[in-house]
Order: C-alpha cells, then structure tokens, then sequence
C-alpha cells in the first residue's frame, strides 16, 4: 500500500509539470548582463541565489550586441575564466534567451576582454522539477584585479579572450533558444520560440518615419501559442499595453487587455490564438510607430497571416529619432496600474508548448497506469 501511494505522488508531480508554465529570469534584473559596478565580484550569484531555476525556464541576458557575448562553459574554465571547452555556441547578439534544458550546475561567462575577471560571471544550479529547494552553487572566490573595476563594461584590456569553440552566432530576432522545453509527461519535445521583437531596432520608436516598421517585421515570423515575445527597451523610456484593435487603430490605451508593462525587457507569452495588438502608450509614440499587430496560430506549421499594417496619416512634425518626440505626455488610460516585471517573471498566461500533452491527455495516461499497479497489488 504504501509503495502505490508513493507511485501515486510520483504520477501527480509528473502531472503538475506537464501543464507547469516556463519562469522567464532576466539575469541580473536592471543591472542586466553587464561588468558589476563597485567591485561587486558576486553581483550575479548573489542575484541567482534567491531565485529557483527549473528545466524548461528561460534566461534572458540583457546586453548591447558586440559590446558583450555569453557561452556557457564547464566549471574549470568559468573559474579560470576562460572560453576554452565551451558548451553551446557563442551568443554575441543581445538580448540572448536561453533554455534551460537539463538539471544540474550551469556556468556561463563573457568572454569579451577581463569582463569575466571582473565578475561578469554566472553560476546558477538547475532543478529538474518544481517545488525543490533551490541550491545555487556558492559563488566562486575571486581575486579582484590590481587595476580598478571598470564602470558599465569598459576595462581597459579590452582583447578578445581565446575561444576554441565555434563561430559566434546572432541569435537576434526570432530565435528558438538552445535546448528544448521538455515537460515529463509530454507527448513530444516542443520547443517555445522567442522573439525578439523588431529585432536590432528593439521596441522604440522607428527612425525615418516608418510607421509599419514593426508590422513589417512580423509578417515574416510565425508566431504560435506558447512563444514569447520580448520587448527591449529602456525602463520609463517605453512601455507595453495590449489592447483590442478599436484601440490599436485609435492609439489609445482604452479599454486595456492585461496590465500595462513599464520596466523592460518585457516579457510576454502568447497564450491564446488570433490577433493581437500592443502599443507604446507614452506620448505620441504609438502615432509614430510603436505598436505592433501579430496573429497567433493554435499550431506550427500554418501560414503565418499577421494582421496587414494600420494605414497612419504621419504627424506634421517630423519623426523623431530614438523614442523621442517633442510631445511626451502620457497618453490617457483607464486601464490597471504599472507593474515591474523586471527580473525573475512567469510570463501571463500558461506557455502551451505545441505537441505537448494536455492536462486531460495526461490524466487519460494516468488513469490505467494507476489502475495496473492497483491490480499489482491488490
């Protein structure tokens, strides 16, 4: 009897993690993936430490393409500091997402110049399962340099660090991220897709007065349910609202959808088929560009068949240049109050990842599994 109740917690478990959501941790909150200031030499283990990382969860590294890079590598060469015997590709183009795609201890490092010396560094370790306790690897001991800790990313040894390992690429844009999102219990490996959204352009207002700019960058991705869109931008420089499409033609926050995004990089997993449409709800950022109409199929494979652009009469006054327009009064809402999700964030939503079992299909399975140990025993 009690080897069957046993088995049967065993299945339950199984069960919570196949309809478990993925956890987005954005590394570092707003310090971002960057060389810590004040000769922080643990700034990002002690970040990790309060955080619990499960296989499937997402780290995004916040960082300016070519100003920084991140390659997980084993533990030797994180604590040398050195990009020999690395794991995985070299991911040079930011913001990088990366999947969580076994348990164990994970280590990853800039390999730009001394940034890793200066700290630039993470140790995280990965459950294989929610609800454990988690158990960062302790950080690791390191000797400051003699000369003084740069500010924001710039010693003055400013090398490449040997690498042996492959070619950097640019994981910018629409990218799936390495490894795969397994859930147990799941019919198949589905992999989420994230996006990022307006790739290099990030989310800000478009140069050059190109009011389709981003709904010209969504009609070449398929986006299905489960994927996530990531938002770069500034914290209170920008900001996120979903809204239905009167209010998207409109550029007004009325009548919002969710609860409007103020700290950035954002977030967001598509939960649900069909249309949807965001804004910048600051000044008159969305008349010049910045929102974004996309639609959401049930299932890979189909035809993408994004939203065609709004057709904007352009405002008289010339489109400014990085977010920026003369008028910068926050445009009227009714909608909830701002929230922070900066940091260690669960995307709204549950992340259905296609091909994956549903929540009856696993208890379909359960059932005459349980019934066959009963039979076992009794």
């Amino acid at each position: 009897m009690a080897k069957f109740v046993m088995m049967s917690m065993v299945f339950a478990v199984v069960l919570l993690k196949s309809v478990a959501a993925p956890t987005v941790h954005v590394v570092g909150d707003s310090m971002g993936w960057d060389v810590p200031n004040n000769d922080d030499t643990a700034a990002f283990n002690t970040w990790a430490a309060t955080k619990q990382f499960v296989v499937g969860d997402i780290l995004t590294f916040n960082f300016a393409s070519n100003s920084h890079d991140v390659q997980q590598v084993p533990k030797a060469s994180y604590d040398a500091c050195t990009a020999s015997n690395p794991i995985g590709t070299l991911i040079t183009t930011g913001p990088a997402n990366i999947t969580l795609d076994s348990p164990g201890d994970h280590y990853y490092i800039c390999t730009i110049g001394r940034y890793c010396q200066f700290s630039q560094k993470l140790s995280i370790s990965v459950s294989a399962i929610p609800g454990a306790s988690p158990s960062p690897t302790l950080p690791t001991t390191t000797t400051p340099p003699t000369t003084p800790s740069p500010n924001s990313g710039t010693p003055e040894d400013c090398t490449l660090a040997p690498t042996s390992g492959p070619t950097a690429s640019s994981p910018g844009g629409s990218t799936t991220p390495p490894g795969s999102i397994s859930t147990p219990g799941s019919s198949s490996t589905a992999v989420s897709t994230v996006h990022v959204v307006g790739d290099s352009m990030g989310w800000d207002v478009p140069n050059n007065g190109d009011i389709a700019a981003f709904n010209t960058w969504a009609a070449t991705k398929q986006f299905v349910v489960g994927d996530i869109l990531t938002f770069n931008f500034a914290s209170n420089s920008h900001d996120v609202q979903q809204v239905p499409k009167a209010s998207y033609d409109a550029c007004t926050a009325s009548n919002p959808i969710g609860t409007l995004i103020t700290t950035g990089p954002a977030n967001v997993t598509l939960d649900s088929p069909g249309d949807h449409y965001y804004i910048c709800t600051i000044g008159r950022h969305c008349q010049f560009g910045q929102k974004l109409s996309i639609s959401v199929s049930a299932t890979p494979g189909a035809s993408p068949s994004p939203t065609p652009p709004t057709t904007t009469t352009p405002p008289t006054t010339p489109s400014p240049n990085s977010g920026t327009p003369e008028d910068c009064t926050p445009a009227p809402t009714s909608g909830p109050t701002p929230s922070n999700q900066g940091g260690s964030t669960t995307p709204p939503g549950p992340a259905s990842t296609p091909g994956s079992s549903s929540p009856a299909a696993s208890v379909g399975i359960l059932v005459p599994m349980m019934a066959v140990v009963m039979g076992f025993f009794f």
